[in-house]
């Protein structure tokens, strides 16, 4: 049973935080403890009874932070995890926006972090000549498999989407429920997500097939 702790403020996360492991976490210490440390000791604040990933978001409220604990429920993955996932990289392509920026790439980064696969994204990625012919289509080329969000499909990512596709490299598309998906794209298999939680939920799900069908795993 998937379960959400929500509205924890890093006042409590501190103070549970220490009240279990003695370990003191100071303010100037937080910006650190928030970007790489916090993801990987929620366990022992939640506490999940079977082993779970572990995801966090911004609060509703500034200083506030949500916790989102998802089973994990295939013994393979269990496994896997316990040896390590094969090192991978992904080539990520949505809309650019502040929204997706600061909204969606948290989610998809620990949710990659956790199978060990690295993120790449255009705007990350500085090489001299032309965006698409010598830079980002070069990239989905190389890279071990690529994500897009179709949702409200801009004309950049479209060009991005096609060309992974033509080219028939593995490619997993994500789609906001409701949300009617471009002609040429209807066709192929897609996750569609209601919310971040369902985005979690379905990817995390999807992920062990999709990797192990295109022997990645």
């Amino acid at each position: 049973m998937k379960k959400k702790i929500k509205r924890w403020t890093l006042k409590k996360i501190k103070a549970e935080l220490y009240k279990k492991t003695k370990i003191n976490i100071t303010n100037e210490q937080l910006p650190k403890f928030i970007g790489e440390i916090l993801p990987n000791i929620l366990s022992l604040l939640i506490e999940p009874t079977t082993p779970a990933l572990i995801i966090t978001f911004p609060g509703p409220k500034k200083g506030e932070t949500t916790l989102y604990s998802y089973p994990l429920k295939s013994p393979e993955i269990i496994e896997k995890q316990k040896n390590g996932f094969r090192e991978l990289s992904g080539f990520i392509g949505h809309n650019f926006d502040k929204r997706k920026i600061n909204n969606f790439r948290p989610v998809i980064n620990q949710i990659l972090a956790f199978f060990n696969i690295k993120p790449y994204y255009a705007d990350k990625e500085l090489k001299s000549g032309h965006i698409l012919k010598d830079k980002i289509f070069p990239m989905i080329k190389q890279l071990d498999l690529s994500i897009f969000d179709i949702t409200k499909l801009k004309v950049s990512v479209a060009i991005e989407t096609g060309g992974a596709l033509i080219i028939e490299r593995p490619v997993i598309l994500l789609l906001k429920r409701g949300e009617k998906p471009p002609s040429d794209l209807e066709g192929f298999d897609r996750i569609e997500y209601k919310d971040k939680f369902e985005l979690v939920d379905k990817l995390v799900d999807s992920l062990p097939g999709f990797l192990k069908a295109h022997k990645l795993l």
